[in-house]
Formats: C-alpha cells, structure tokens, sequence
C-alpha cells in the first residue's frame, strides 16, 4: 500500500506531455497563451523551505493508515462535518502524521504541504497556491466555506503555516519558467 511518486519522472512526464500537446495542437505555439492544471483524487506534496519536493503521492499512499484511524477514532464526526471527507488515511493530516512518526528527520523539513494541482502549477511557474476545493479535497480545508479549517487543524495539531496561500479557480498562478517554456516549446 506504500505509493510514491518519482518527483523528476513526474515533473518530466509533465512536461512531455505538454511538449506533445503543442506539437499536435492545430494552433501555432505562439497562439498559446495560457495552461490550465488540474489534478485528480487529492495527492498531496510536502515541499521543504526552498520550496524543493520532499514528497510527491496519491491519495491511494497507504502507509498512514493507522495514523489516519486514530484520527477518525477520535475527530471522525469533526473531521467529516468539515471537510466532507472519510476515511482520514487517504487525507493529509494522517499523511504528515505517518512522516512524523517513522520519518522524523524528513518530516522536520516539511514547510508546505499542498496538492498534487498546486505541486504541478509550482514546478512549472515557481508560484505555490491553493483552491479551497483543491485545499478540502487534502482534508485541510473546511468545505462550508473553501478556507482552512483553523479548528479541526488545531485538533490534529497541525500548523496553518504549511498552507499555501489560496486562489480562486481559474486565477492566473505565474508565468511559465523559462526552462519548463523551452522544455514544452512555448514562450
């Protein structure tokens, strides 16, 4: 159940595929002027302080399991009433957990914990930000409102300070980094 992604497979995998959608598009590479990012089914990147990748997983990482049924044990109905989400071992919380527990000296390291979206939109553009549906997705986020859930972090002892800062879906993150742009082929 232990799933980990190969930040420089991912990251080059990305790139690629970018690379081969511009290639193939029926526009002019110079007619491009925006990518768009999405991700599917909440992975999460934990990201040092100068923003390198620690880790980089799919929800499906099941190493915290344990960690995550100690949470639904204890914060169950607080953390479904807030984030909409069970069971905890797919989610964050139980994530960073799992690191501090039989990881200490990574999980030290750890400054930013963010999707696997805002993690694609990082190593492209230099730029970390969050949604707040990106942000509940992770099991962080209070899904009444989009925002962090300040309450139920305090409750699994978790600091707001690993959040990136959010944006609204669709805002503009950076602009493209020079070597991702020649990598992919556009400006």
């Amino acid at each position: 159940g232990a799933l980990r992604f190969s930040a420089n497979d991912l990251r080059g995998r990305m790139v690629d595929c970018l690379g081969r959608a511009v290639s193939d598009a029926s526009v002019g590479a110079d007619d491009i002027s925006a990518i768009s990012v999405t991700a599917q089914r909440g992975g999460t990147a934990f990201l040092d302080a100068e923003g390198d990748t620690l880790y980089v997983g799919p929800n499906r990482d099941m190493r915290a399991v344990f960690e995550g049924a100690i949470i639904d044990e204890r914060w169950g109905a607080a953390v479904y009433a807030t984030t909409g989400h069970l069971p905890s071992a797919f989610l964050v919380p139980a994530k960073v957990h799992w690191w501090q527990a039989h990881h200490p000296r990574v999980a030290e390291q750890i400054a930013t914990v963010a999707s696997l979206g805002a993690w694609a939109v990082h190593e492209l553009t230099g730029e970390l930000r969050e949604t707040g549906s990106t942000l509940v997705e992770t099991g962080l986020g209070d899904v009444s409102s989009g925002e962090p859930a300040m309450v139920l972090l305090q409750k699994l002892d978790l600091s707001l300070d690993s959040i990136p800062a959010l944006v609204e879906a669709g805002t503009p993150t950076g602009t493209l980094a020079r070597a991702a742009a020649a990598a992919i082929g556009l400006a």
